[in-house]
Formats: structure tokens, sequence, C-alpha cells
């Protein structure tokens, strides 16, 4: 089979890691996959080649000319590339605004947090990355209700914990950081894009940019994170305090900050690790924290690593993809 996956600007977040760990799954598995984005920004390439390990030339990338990229043209050039690569199927990772023409093989979006629903007059399906995200009634195929995935051989558990507390993911969901820093006399360390910080923190919030979290969570005892980036700390051993700020699109829910163990996981999981419906005080994130610091709490994060294998294997995850792929291919 051979997939084409498309996204509108390419950076290191977690839907191109997604994408990446698609193309490079589908490849080993025998199979022809390519992505085809706008032009990279910050390390989009590199999260993809270093971390993902998808082949430079299995990438193409929208030529804007320095002009304003247009949703027009850029449909234009994805079925064009579709074209190129005799493509069987065209994965658009889905934002409103981006109505794609009519493609040369059958399409599905994959939706990505809460955003309105493509059209079925162009997708004969979609890929929901949360269960609760779209209708698929109304779509050819269905939905396929696939949750984000670790990568266990980039993230091996770990017994030995590291010191002090880390932030990982992109810049606007670090809302536990400043609660945590109102009770919390040390540096936290940040991880993620941009590679400057766009917003004023305190002194004792340090920035480092795009790393690759792999090497970095072994170094932390306590990581503050959200969604795929929280069970990639998991996996990996560490305490996580899950929670970010919603979308402006969410205002039904609230950031969550919670320590996560075996008796809230399932819950955490249904809110992609991120909200809830009533937002904890900064004292409250802070003696969740605090709890995770004083206590090693090795039987719970065992179980957080099982939790993990068992639903949110890359392997069992990207498989039931590349199943419904196939159906929509026909």
């Amino acid at each position: 089979m051979r997939v084409l996956l498309t996204y509108g600007v390419l950076m290191p977040g977690g839907c191109e890691r997604r994408m990446g760990d698609i193309v490079r799954w589908l490849i080993d598995h025998g199979d022809e996959a390519w992505i085809a984005a706008n032009i990279p920004r910050f390390d989009g390439v590199r999260l993809l080649v270093e971390q993902c390990g998808v082949p430079l030339d299995r990438m193409f990338f929208f030529e804007d000319n320095g002009g304003a990229i247009r949703a027009s043209s850029m449909s234009i050039w994805i079925n064009k590339i579709a074209k190129r690569v005799k493509a069987d199927v065209v994965d658009v990772q889905w934002h409103p605004g981006y109505e794609q023409i009519e493609y040369p093989c059958p399409a599905v979006a994959t939706l990505h947090g809460i955003v309105g629903a493509p059209p079925p007059s162009i997708f004969q399906g979609v890929v929901a990355v949360e269960d609760r995200l779209v209708n698929g009634s109304h779509y050819k195929h269905g939905a396929a209700v696939v949750w984000n995935w670790v990568n266990l051989r980039r993230f091996p558990f770990r017994e030995e914990l590291g010191e002090g507390i880390c932030s990982a993911g992109r810049e606007f969901k670090g809302i536990n950081v400043r609660k945590v820093l109102l009770h919390y006399d040390k540096v936290i360390d940040g991880y993620g894009t941009p590679a400057e910080p766009d917003q004023e923190w305190p002194i004792t919030y340090h920035w480092h940019g795009f790393q690759d979290l792999a090497e970095v969570f072994p170094r932390y005892r306590v990581v503050l994170a959200s969604a795929q980036t929280a069970m990639e700390a998991m996996a990996a051993g560490r305490l996580v305090i899950a929670g970010q700020t919603p979308h402006v699109n969410m205002a039904s829910v609230k950031p969550a900050g919670f320590l996560v163990v075996p008796a809230n996981v399932e819950t955490l999981a249904q809110q992609s690790f991120a909200y809830c419906e009533e937002e904890p005080s900064a004292l409250e994130v802070w003696l969740d924290c605090k709890h995770a610091l004083e206590h090693d709490m090795l039987e719970e994060r065992r179980a957080l690593r099982a939790w993990v294998e068992e639903r949110h294997n890359i392997d069992t995850q990207i498989a039931q993809i590349r199943e419904y792929y196939e159906e929509v291919a026909g």
C-alpha cells in the first residue's frame, strides 16, 4: 500500500511525530509512505529524521515563494504529490480552513483535538485521536478511533529516578509550571518549542527548547506534561503531573494538574492527560508535585508502564491505522 500523509505547518510537535511514526512503521512493514507539508519551522525536520527515522527523500515541502500560503494552492500541490507517488490513500491532518480539493485517491482526515468536522464529500473516513471528536456515521467508512502511542523501544522503563522537575511540550502548555513555581524554590527545566519563549517566565524556569525527550526524561524525577508526552514520561518510569491549558475552543474543560497514578490514569486518559471539569488550585498541584518529589512510588510506576504497554504500544496502534487505510483504499 502507498500512503501520503499531509500537514500544514511542520513543527516538532505531537501531530508531526505521529505522522513520522506512521511513515517509518509502514516502510518497516513493507508499505510505501511519504509526508507532504508546508515549509518546516524550528526543528520539524530534525524531529522526523532523528526521532522518527523518516528518510529525507520521503518528505515533500510546499514552496510558497515567499508569499502568503493559501489553502487552495497548497491543496492543488498536495493533489499533484498524491498523483506523483501514486498514493492509494491520503491522510490529511485536519484543520478547518484546509478544505482540500478532490483527491486522485480515497482520503481520510486525522483529527487532533477538538476541531470542526471534515466534509464527508471529500473524505471517505476519519481517524480520531480521541473518541469524543466526531460522528463517524457521516463518512463512508466510519471513524477509526486510534489514540496516541509510545515507542517503547525509545522510552525504556527505568527504576532509578533522576533529580528535580522538567516540563515537556510547547510553551503554551506550561500552566502547571507557573502553579508549581509559586511554591517550589528550585529550577524547573522546560523542553519544547519555540526555540525562545514568547512569554515572560519566572527566573527559576529555564527554557532549553527542542531536545529528544527520550534522552531528557531519565535525568528527571517529575515531568509536567500532557497527551502523548505524558504517556512517554510514564513509560520511562517518571512521575507525571498531567495537565495543560485548553485550546480556545474548549471552554467546557479546565486545565488538569494531577499526579498520574493507577487509580486515575483511565480518567485522565479520557481527557488526553490535559483537562478536567474542576481546575485544581496552585496549592493542590504543588501538593501532588511535592508528593512525587518525596516518594519513590516504584510499584505505581511499574503499573503505569504496564498500562502504557497494554493500551498505547506503537505497534498495535499503528497496525490499527494501517488496517483502516486498507479498508478505505478498497
